[in-house]
């Protein structure tokens, strides 16, 4: 499903996702980061390509680290090798985040037929879990559904439980499940997904919302109770996205199809979201190129963002960061 064909989204006005301005800016809020050290195992198969990182900060510390990171290779653009693989990473003084990642597993490697994809990240408070985003697996057809979500826990980062399945989507020519995001806000753990529609022709069709019972990731999967949409600027289409609490708001960030832009928004209530208008990276002003899936989060007042950028050997992961209250957006 990475087809990229931005220029039908120049002309396709889905009025309930987008506002009625077309974006224009002159620069970004951030500049270009620091590229990360972050090897994959098997390097002949993964060549230390990584995309879609997921990143989390544990204060208290799980297995022995405070920094834990989920991110998929996509060498070539070989979905194959599409596998959530997870590390983890030491402070630098003062609770810095890591420069130098450690990978501690392949969560799920390939499947004989589809691909994995999406990998997330959540801490429970005594388990870590990972989700990611199944395409057209045997593990999907074995559950009457063109694709799945499905996730697995762990207590020391290494061993994990059997995969539980967590949603299904029976159609082939839409997705409301795609980068899955799993967050507790307000008390209600939910998973966030980005609904998209690919026939007859591609249409982003908003955020898609799924509860659980309970808050139990253990016993039970979500259920899609609603789907909202986001205010964004035309001719950007929401695609693949992370999200995080800071000061009682849930905040996103997100990349398009293209991944030539990385915008940030904001909700009050988990629901509906309001995004800036001036990219916080884009390739126009950067000049780095597929921005595919940012992560990021707020300590210390120090907003850190994450994002892989194109170089000549592969995919690799960068950090930029900045004070986020210096963080000057023009316009909502």
């Amino acid at each position: 499903m990475r087809t990229v064909q931005s220029f039908i989204y120049l002309f396709i006005f889905f009025s309930c996702s987008q506002n009625d301005e077309i974006m224009s800016y002159s620069g970004n809020i951030m500049t270009l980061g620091v590229q990360l050290t972050a090897p994959t195992p098997d390097s002949t198969k993964y060549h230390n390509d990584l995309i879609h990182p997921c990143v989390r900060y544990i204060p208290e510390g799980f297995a022995g680290h405070k920094w834990w990171m989920v991110a998929t290779p996509y060498y070539k653009g070989n979905n194959k090798i599409e596998n959530p693989i997870l590390f983890c990473g030491d402070s630098r003084e003062g609770e810095l985040p890591p420069l130098i990642w450690t990978e501690t597993c392949v969560v799920e490697d390939t499947p004989s037929v589809g691909y994995n994809a999406d990998g997330n990240i959540y801490y429970d408070g005594t388990k870590l879990w990972v989700l990611w985003h199944e395409n057209g697996t045997e593990s999907c057809t074995a559950n009457n559904a063109a694709r799945c979500t499905f996730g697995v826990s762990t207590i020391d980062g290494v061993n994990f439980t059997n995969k539980r399945l967590f949603t299904t989507v029976e159609s082939a020519t839409e997705d409301n499940e795609m980068c899955p995001t799993v967050i507790m806000f307000n008390g209600k753990l939910r998973l966030y997904a980005c609904y998209h529609q690919f026939t007859p022709v591609r249409i982003p069709k908003g955020l898609a919302i799924w509860d659980i019972n309970n808050n139990d990731l253990d016993n039970n999967s979500f259920k899609l109770t609603k789907i909202v949409n986001p205010i964004y600027p035309s001719g950007f289409d929401f695609w693949h996205f992370d999200l995080f609490e800071f000061k009682e708001k849930l905040y996103c960030v997100v990349s398009n199809e293209v991944a030539d832009e990385i915008l940030l928004g904001y909700s009050d209530d988990g629901e509906n979201f309001q995004f800036y208008s001036t990219p916080l990276l884009s390739t126009s002003v950067c000049s780095a190129s597929y921005l595919y899936k940012p992560s990021a989060m707020v300590l210390n007042d120090i907003f850190y963002l994450w994002y892989p950028v194109r170089t000549p050997n592969g995919n690799r992961l960068y950090m930029s960061e900045m004070n986020f209250n210096e963080m000057n957006f023009s316009g909502k």
